[in-house]
């Protein structure tokens, strides 16, 4: 005899689940988790077997032990391969898309997998991010239950294994951890709601991934520098580099690699020191042989590398950040976030445009990203950019050499964009008012 849905699996708890699947997405979702356990809402965690423990710590008061991702995916495995095969096949054209097909072109000639799904690929008809996302709930939740202890799952982007979230009966509220993902790849999953940074980056999600509701929370991972008094730095013609690219991009970290040098030269040349800033993760060998080799050029301190996502911007690298900042009069940008630490730290920016460059082909094109050409580039008079004929070298030398207003212009233009108008505090709790209007009465 057949068994009915209802014998087959339990009715789903009262509470929220919390997807996190890095240590960042833990840091995002910090405020608005403690504000939950606070006010007694009994809150799951489905995360990771490598930071399991660390989110028992950090959350003593969960409903039970984390709930390993690695368990769950095993255990719907067919449902994600359904699910990646769709996504390869049906994803409409965006930068990130295109970023990953030319990545997947040049490891095709070791995989006959790759080879495939490339070929299959130019006879489907393409969806945009937010009708394939419905699409694949509609479709994937027919075959599919709830495998989450409650309806209400809260999920920090990006997911990595997506494919749990097309479940049927799943009320999925996507917390944004960054600015850059609502016009990256697909989410792969339907959000209901969405929690973002602010008004702009909740319509970005909503136009490009698709949301029923947008609730405004606020930059997590920025707080520790807008909540601090503005820096009062004295030092005068220091220049700060934050490195964007790793050796897992290849085109990217060549280029870049060669934007360095350009930068060494140019602060040389206008007699300004400068400082190369390593990203908090990901491998990024050979930083010091510029300091080597430019006695003006030192390399700053960096947290442990633990993989690209794998990372924790704990309160000491905070520290860390802030006190390199007060050190440098100047950051000069191309498609950092750190950017972003830097202005809310009341750093000026001067914002290197390089989309067209002959010279750097691959970071023009990284430039093309939908939230660095809103955001960063928008107003390109506030960038500088190489005119026809003139390195970077020449260009930036000049400018150093007689700097203008722009980088506090940049600066003040951005962090208003960034600072939320009223209380963190506040913005939380009207955000977690939100999460348990949507629980059974």
């Amino acid at each position: 005899m057949t068994e009915t849905r209802k014998e087959r699996r339990p009715e789903p708890e009262e509470g929220y689940t919390l997807l996190v699947c890095s240590r960042i997405d833990v840091l995002a979702a910090e405020p608005y988790a403690d504000a939950l356990l606070d006010r007694g809402i009994p809150l799951h965690v489905v995360c990771s077997a490598q930071i399991a423990e660390a989110v028992t710590e950090r959350f003593p008061g969960l409903a039970g032990e984390p709930i390993l991702l690695e368990e769950l995916d095993r255990r719907t495995r067919p449902i994600r391969l359904v699910h990646n095969l769709l996504c390869a096949l049906l994803e409409g054209e965006s930068p990130s898309r295109n970023m990953r097909r030319r990545f997947l072109r040049e490891r095709a000639a070791k995989s006959f997998k790759i080879r495939l799904a490339l070929a299959l690929g130019r006879w489907f008809p393409k969806l945009p991010a937010h009708r394939l996302n419905h699409r694949l709930g509609r479709w994937l939740g027919r075959w599919f239950a709830n495998p989450f202890p409650t309806r209400q799952v809260l999920a920090v982007s990006h997911v990595t294994k997506p494919h749990l979230l097309c479940a049927r009966g799943l009320d999925v509220i996507t917390l944004n951890e960054s600015w850059d993902h609502p016009g990256g790849k697909c989410a792969g999953y339907p959000s209901r709601a969405v929690i973002a940074w602010n008004a702009d980056v909740a319509d970005d999600w909503q136009r490009f991934q698709g949301a029923e509701e947008t609730w405004v929370g606020i930059p997590v991972k920025l707080a520790y520098a807008y909540e601090s008094p503005p820096l009062a730095s004295t030092v005068e013609r220091v220049a700060m580099y934050a490195v964007g690219a790793s050796t897992t991009m290849p085109d990217w970290y060549d280029e870049e690699q060669a934007l360095i040098e350009a930068l060494c030269v140019a602060t040389r040349e206008a007699g300004w020191k400068l400082v190369v800033k390593p990203r908090p993760s990901g491998p990024q060998p050979g930083l010091d042989d510029f300091a080597s080799r430019h006695p003006h050029v030192a390399v700053a301190r960096t947290t442990s590398s633990l993989g690209a996502r794998d990372y924790y911007l704990d309160d000491e690298y905070n520290r860390q950040r802030l006190e390199q900042l007060a050190e440098c009069s100047l950051v000069i940008n191309t498609m950092t976030t750190f950017c972003l630490d830097a202005v809310c730290a009341g750093v000026p920016v001067i914002q290197l445009d390089l989309r067209g460059s002959d010279a750097y082909p691959s970071l023009g094109i990284a430039q093309r990203n939908y939230h660095l050409e809103r955001y960063l580039l928008g107003d390109e008079a506030l960038c500088l950019r190489p005119p026809v004929g003139e390195s970077l070298v020449e260009t930036l030398a000049g400018f150093l050499s007689d700097p203008d207003n722009r980088p506090f212009d940049f600066r003040d233009r951005i962090r208003s964009w960034i600072v939320p108008g009223v209380p963190s505090e506040r913005r939380i709790a009207e955000v977690v008012e939100h999460l348990i209007s949507r629980l059974s009465p």
